[in-house]
């Protein structure tokens, strides 16, 4: 059929809105840079302590001692290394749609938590944590090793956005067949605006020079660890006041679903 020009009286404007696009790549291009510099620091430090303890020229002026701190040292950063390589797998997984593993077993709860706030009482000298647990056999059934590393992101940035020091409160309750995780921190907080990203990926509320290091995965990843195990994370900041992170987690699995993997949520 041929249709007269002159009868066309219409037109058809398709408009998408890319603005979450684009702000993915621009969070992804400073993602990259940041990186780079927290790939770089360690590895820095790692080789020229290495090299000064091999090389013939200065291996034989230091004590035994300072040989001592500087393997601790160069472990310290080694392990900062790994964990950053262990962030960019699990992202990398988010990103391919592959399941995360889970390997279910019982544990103490309260244990694995007062472990790790063990090591960052013995390590700061800065904050002032207390801690409050369910003080009676708290076990839980869970990948421990996943939910060690929830438990090690939020005292870690408690610790990290209370640069001044203050009061870190960890507590942990169990409320019908569920336990309330909270770590609460006197930090520096969030505004509204900052909030509402907190989970996103590549996200960091202050990427200035000065800001605190890190790369923004370590939230998106304790959401996905959270949510693989049926459970829920909550936030609330005040900015100049502080965070409370709260977690709630079932003390196992919901009947017929201990599966070996659960799927990490792409959100």
């Amino acid at each position: 059929m041929v249709v007269d020009e002159a009868e066309a009286s219409g037109v058809i404007l398709l408009l998408r809105d890319v603005t979450r696009e684009r702000e993915v790549e621009r969070m992804k291009s400073a993602f990259l840079g940041m990186a780079t510099h927290e790939l770089n620091t360690p590895l820095t430090t790692i080789i020229g302590y290495s090299e000064l303890l091999t090389s013939p020229d200065t291996a034989d002026k230091f004590s035994e001692e300072q040989k001592k701190d500087c393997l601790l040292l160069i472990h310290d950063k080694a392990l900062s290394l790994g964990g950053l390589v262990d962030d960019l797998l699990d992202v990398s997984r988010v990103e391919s749609g592959r399941p995360l593993a889970l390997d279910y077993q019982e544990f103490d709860f309260d244990g694995m938590i007062r472990e790790v706030v063990d090591f960052y009482d013995g390590e700061d000298v800065l904050h002032d944590f207390t801690v409050n647990l369910v003080g009676e056999p708290s076990q839980i059934v869970a990948d421990r090793l996943r939910l060690k590393q929830v438990v090690d992101h939020l005292i870690s940035n408690a610790v990290k956005y209370a640069p001044e020091g203050g009061r870190v409160n960890v507590e942990l309750k169990l409320s019908d067949d569920k336990y309330e995780l909270k770590v609460e921190d006197e930090g520096i907080g969030m505004d509204e605006g900052q909030l509402v990203h907190i989970f996103d990926r590549f996200y960091r509320a202050d990427s200035s020079d000065t800001a605190v290091q890190g790369v923004g995965l370590g939230m998106s990843i304790v959401r996905n660890i959270v949510l693989a195990h049926h459970g829920d994370i909550q936030i609330e900041s005040q900015l100049d006041e502080g965070t409370i992170v709260m977690v709630s987690l079932p003390k196992a699995p919901p009947e017929g679903q201990r599966e070996s993997t659960m799927p990490f949520s792409a959100s």
